[in-house]
C-alpha cells in the first residue's frame, strides 16, 4: 500500500458543503480501502486462525487472541486515516476527525436511544407471546445490567474502530457514484464478508453462532445488511455525522449482546451446553429480530425515498 500511494501524486481539490469535489469527481481509490482493509483486518484474524491449529501454539494464541482480534478490528478506521492523509492531506483528515465529535439535532438523539432498543424489546416480547415462555418478560429487568458494557464496547467492541471507515471514508464515496439505498447495499454486503474470518476464531460471537446457533449465524449477514441501511439513513439525516454513526452501531451491538442474548438464553454462561429449549427461543427471537429490522428498513425507505435522506451536492 505504501509503495502504491507513492507513485500516486496527492491530489486536492475545493471543498463543497455535501462532500469534497475529490469524492464527486472520482472514488478516491476506494477499491483500494476496502483491499487494503481487508489485507489488514484479515491478516489479524487469519493469523489468529492458523496458530489455532498448529500443535504447541494454542497457549501462545489464547493468550494473544483477544489482541489479534481487536488488532483486525482496527483496520477500517486506521485505512481511512491513512488514506485521507494521502490524498486529502492533514486538512481532509482533521475535517474526517471532526466528524467523530460533530453533534447533530436533538430529534435525532432520539433515534440512538430508542431505535434499536425498540426493537430489540419488541422482539422479545414477541418471542415470549409466541412461545409461551414468560420467563423471557421476567429476564428483562435483569438484563438491564448488561447495558453496563456500553462503554467497552464503544471503544474495543467495534463502533469507534470502523465507522471512519465504513462510513465516514467508503459511504460517501459510494453515494457520489450511486444512491443512499444501492450505497447501503453494497456497503452491507462488504461489510458483512469482512467479519468472515470471526467466525473461526473462538471466543468470538460470530464462532458462538457458527457452533451452536446456526439460523443466526446465517441471519448474521442479513442483519449487517440491514443495519447498513439504517446506519446510511441516519448518517444521511444528521450531516454525515460520524459520531451518530459509532454511537448507533454501539447501541446495537450492546442490545444485541449485552441484553438480548441474555434474556433470550436465561443469561447463560456456557453456550456450548445450552439446551435445546433455550436454542430455540434465540433463534426464534433473532427470526423475529430481523424481521422488525427489515420492516423498519421499509419504511425508512417509503419515507425518504431511495437516496436515504442524502442532500443532492
Amino acid at each position: 500500500l505504501y509503495f502504491y500511494l507513492a507513485t500516486h501524486k496527492r491530489e486536492h481539490f475545493e471543498e463543497s458543503p455535501i462532500m469534497s469535489r475529490s469524492i464527486r469527481v472520482r472514488d478516491n481509490k476506494l477499491w483500494l480501502f476496502f483491499i487494503a482493509t481487508f489485507v489488514f483486518s484479515w491478516m489479524f484474524w487469519l493469523g489468529d486462525v492458523i496458530f489455532q491449529g498448529i500443535p504447541g501454539f494454542e497457549a501462545i494464541t489464547q493468550s494473544m487472541s483477544g489482541m489479534l482480534v481487536l488488532g483486525g478490528v482496527m483496520g477500517p478506521t486506521l485505512v481511512a486515516l491513512f488514506l485521507t492523509y494521502h490524498y486529502e492531506g492533514p486538512t481532509g483528515t482533521k475535517q474526517l476527525l471532526k466528524r467523530g465529535i460533530k453533534v447533530f439535532k436533538p430529534a435525532w438523539w432520539l433515534a440512538v436511544l430508542f431505535l434499536y432498543p425498540l426493537l430489540v424489546v419488541g422482539a422479545l416480547v414477541i418471542t415470549a407471546f409466541v412461545a409461551d415462555a414468560p420467563e423471557i418478560i421476567a429476564n428483562m429487568q435483569r438484563g438491564v445490567s448488561g447495558l453496563m458494557s456500553f462503554p467497552i464496547v464503544l471503544v474495543v467492541g467495534g463502533p469507534l474502530l470502523e465507522e471512519y471507515g465504513w462510513r465516514g471514508f467508503a459511504l460517501d464515496r459510494l453515494q457520489s457514484r450511486w444512491n443512499g439505498l444501492v450505497s447501503s447495499l453494497i456497503l452491507g454486503v462488504i461489510w458483512s464478508i469482512w467479519h468472515l474470518p470471526l467466525f473461526l476464531i473462538t471466543g468470538t460471537t460470530q464462532n458462538l453462532l457458527l457452533n451452536r446457533l446456526p439460523v443466526a449465524s446465517m441471519l448474521f449477514f442479513v442483519t449487517v445488511i440491514f443495519l447498513s441501511i439504517t446506519f446510511t439513513w441516519f448518517y444521511n439525516n444528521t450531516e454525515r455525522s460520524v459520531l451518530g454513526a459509532i454511537l448507533l452501531h454501539t447501541m446495537w451491538n450492546t442490545f444485541l449482546a449485552g441484553f438480548f442474548m441474555g434474556v433470550s438464553t436465561n443469561f447463560a454462561t456456557n453456550f456450548t451446553t445450552l439446551p435445546p429449549d433455550l436454542i430455540y427461543l434465540f433463534e426464534l427471537g433473532n427470526v423475529i429480530l430481523v424481521g422488525l429490522l427489515l420492516v423498519t428498513c421499509v419504511v425508512i425507505v417509503l419515507k425518504s425515498g431511495a437516496n436515504l435522506g442524502k442532500t443532492k451536492a
